[in-house]
């Protein structure tokens, strides 16, 4: 609630998580990425007791996909404008971000995307096909 009394609502309850003892909000994250100028589009996917946090990110320009420091570069832009503890330790980018049938962002297609590439390599070669749709 701001001064005037005007309650925002700030995002999902599934969108927090805690960084240190400290709270996280996904949506924050995702705004302070669309302040960089080579993100098209940022997606947090919140960490869980066996996966790390990861942001994914679409860049704003065909030259950024083959520059293999946009990551630090973004983390450094990120620390400017975002507490210690709520720069992501992973950042992933992708060149399209999957999309749901009402064309938002498929944040569960990213989350299986993330829980496959855990898989024992063994694992992976038995498994035949992992549906991102």
């Amino acid at each position: 609630m701001d001064a005037e009394g005007y309650l925002y609502c700030e995002g999902r309850r599934d969108d927090i998580f805690k960084v240190r003892g400290f709270r996280v909000s996904c949506t924050e994250i995702e705004a302070a990425c669309a302040e960089a100028e080579d993100v098209q589009h940022a997606v947090m996917v919140p960490p869980t007791a066996g996966r790390t946090g990861t942001l994914f990110v679409s860049p704003g320009s065909a030259d950024l996909r083959d520059h293999t420091d946009a990551g630090a570069k973004l983390r450094r832009f990120l620390a400017g404008r975002l507490e210690p503890h709520k720069v992501p330790e992973k950042i992933r980018y992708l060149a399209q971000m999957p999309r749901t049938a009402n064309n938002k962002f498929d944040r569960k297609a990213l989350v299986r995307l993330l829980e496959y590439e855990a898989m024992p390599e063994r694992a992976q070669i038995e498994k035949k096909e992992v549906s991102l749709v």
